[in-house]
């Protein structure tokens, strides 16, 4: 795998960090049945006024209480509630598709990888500079048509032929 791969693979895993913290929902607390769950005050930093979201909502009760004990209220109880809308669900199903993108990259990369080798062998068989069957794979690699092979695509290609597949029918180099 390619240096330039990692780096996009590394980028998207942190890519899909941010991705579940900006859709982990939002706290908010709020004046609940303790039964159902049912709510009549949301208190959060998100509406824009609120500095302390659990002790104004604890306020709030507490007044409503005083003011108001047969209130059907008043046996409510404050309660810390993570909500998630439709964008934070959209946010996790992102952050999901693109680790199955990055797995699915890496599985063709290998697969690239052997590829190269393969070819980088036959080539090995076939390096005439007007050989029929070399030039396009030398095209295909990047090699020039008269350029011999560096060390390091000699050792892919021997690495290829290595193969479970190939060990049998190689004969090795």
């Amino acid at each position: 795998m390619g240096a330039e791969l990692a780096g996009i693979l590394e980028a998207g895993m942190s890519m899909t960090e941010e991705l579940r913290n900006a859709g982990r929902g939002r706290e908010e607390w709020r004046v609940a049945d303790p039964k159902d769950g049912s709510y009549c005050m949301v208190f959060s930093h998100y509406d824009g006024h609120t500095f302390n979201p659990e002790r104004e909502a604890h306020e709030w009760l507490d007044d409503h209480r005083r003011r108001f004990p047969d209130s059907q209220f008043a046996g409510h109880e404050v309660r810390r509630v993570v909500a998630r809308d439709r964008t934070d669900d959209l946010l996790h199903s992102a952050a999901e598709h693109i680790e199955r993108l990055s797995a699915r990259a890496l599985e063709l990369a290998a697969a690239n990888d052997d590829m190269r080798g393969l070819l980088l062998w036959t080539l090995y068989h076939h390096q005439g500079g007007s050989s029929d069957i070399g030039q396009p794979i030398r095209r295909a690699l990047g090699i020039g048509q008269h350029d011999h092979l560096t060390a390091e695509q000699i050792a892919e290609a021997k690495a290829a032929a290595a193969m479970p597949a190939n060990a049998e029918v190689s004969g090795g180099l």
